[in-house]
């Protein structure tokens, strides 16, 4: 089972970002060449160099919904978090907790060191409550939200 990515509102600030940091070296370019009609060596560079890393978040982030956040196979789960962070591999028999708490799904492992949170606000609202489900059935494990563990701190 796959879920994807929606065009979340982290996707949308820095496809916007991005094209702000473009239309600005742009601009600074265009600055220095009116005023001192030349515009120095590394000033290109650096313009250059900050275009090209723009760009390229902001077609990474226009093309999100292609790609996929949870992957689920009959053992094991995996989770993208963003370009440089690899996926990681999680048994639903490893996993001791699952907690709900302002749509960030945390899944504790036996492994207490590592936690993974899945931002359901990444991805649709029905895949959300799809992806819970699963988890639950496939874990063994009841997810738990807010209130559930504030009560579970007062009475123990």
């Amino acid at each position: 089972m796959i879920f994807q990515y929606a065009f979340h509102d982290e996707a949308r600030r820095i496809v916007k970002q991005s094209f702000m940091n473009v239309g600005g070296q742009v601009l600074l370019i265009a600055v220095s060449l009116y005023l001192n009609h030349e515009v120095a060596q590394y000033v290109v560079y650096a313009s250059a160099f900050i275009i090209l890393i723009s760009l390229i978040a902001a077609v990474y982030n226009m093309n999100i919904t292609q790609r996929d956040y949870v992957r689920m196979s009959e053992q094991y789960f995996t989770v993208h978090n963003r370009i440089v962070d690899p996926r990681h591999k999680v048994f639903y028999e490893d996993v001791t907790q699952i907690s709900y708490v302002e749509n960030v799904l945390s899944v504790q492992t036996t492994d207490d060191s590592h936690r993974d949170d899945i931002y359901t606000d990444k991805m649709e609202e029905a895949d959300a409550s799809i992806l819970i489900r699963e988890l639950e059935n496939r874990t063994g494990v009841t997810v738990t939200t807010l209130e559930e563990e504030e009560i579970k701190q007062q009475n123990g």
